[in-house]
C-alpha cells in the first residue's frame, strides 16, 4: 500500500506542484500586500488562489502523515498487533479527517464563490473556528504519528545514542 501513498505525496511537494503555481498566482494578484492597495479584481483573484491553495495544503499535510504511518507498517514487525491496529485506526482517522476538511474548505461558503467574492449574498462558516479546529487536529495527528513508534523503539536492544538517533530520524517526518 505504501507504494500507492508516497508518489502522490511526493508530487504534491514538487517545486512545480499545484500549491506553488496557485501561490504564484496569488502573489501576482496581491497576496502579501495590504488589501487597501489592491484593486477589487486583484483582491478576488488573490482570495480565490488562497481558497484553492487551502485545498492542496490539507491534502498534502494529511497525505504526508498517512505515508509515514504506512512506512511504520512496513518497518515494524507484523506480530505486534496492537501497533498495527492503532496505526490502521490512525490512518483511517487521518484519511476521513482529510476528506472532511477538504469538503469543508470547498463548501465553506454558500454559494461557493462567496469564499473569494464577498459582494455575493450568502453565508460562510466561521473560518477562525475552522482554522483552530484544523490546527488542533493537525497537531494531535503529528503527536500521534511521532509518538506511535516510541514504545517499540524503547524495547530495541540498541545503545541509548542509537535510540535517540532513531527517534530523531523518525521525528524528521513530522
Amino acid at each position: 500500500m505504501l507504494q500507492y501513498v508516497i508518489p502522490p505525496t511526493f508530487l504534491l511537494w514538487l517545486p512545480k506542484d499545484p500549491q506553488f503555481l496557485i501561490r504564484s498566482t496569488g502573489v501576482e494578484h496581491g497576496i502579501g500586500k495590504h488589501i487597501f492597495t489592491l484593486l477589487p479584481y486583484h483582491v478576488q483573484q488573490a482570495l480565490k488562489a488562497f481558497w484553492v491553495s487551502q485545498i492542496f495544503y490539507k491534502l498534502t499535510i494529511n497525505s504526508t502523515k498517512i505515508s509515514i504511518l504506512y512506512l511504520y507498517l512496513r518497518i515494524f514487525p507484523r506480530q505486534i498487533l496492537w501497533f498495527r491496529y492503532v496505526t490502521y485506526v490512525a490512518i483511517t482517522y487521518i484519511t476521513l479527517y482529510a476528506l472532511a476538511t477538504v469538503i469543508t474548505t470547498i463548501f465553506q461558503c454558500t454559494p461557493v464563490p462567496k469564499a473569494w467574492d464577498h459582494s455575493i449574498e450568502g453565508t460562510c462558516i466561521d473560518l477562525t473556528k475552522f482554522w483552530y479546529a484544523n490546527a488542533i487536529n493537525n497537531i494531535a495527528g503529528d503527536i500521534l504519528t511521532l509518538a506511535l513508534p516510541w514504545p517499540l523503539i524503547r524495547k530495541l536492544q540498541l545503545p541509548k545514542g542509537a535510540k535517540v538517533g532513531l527517534f530523531s530520524v523518525l521525528g524528521l517526518g513530522i
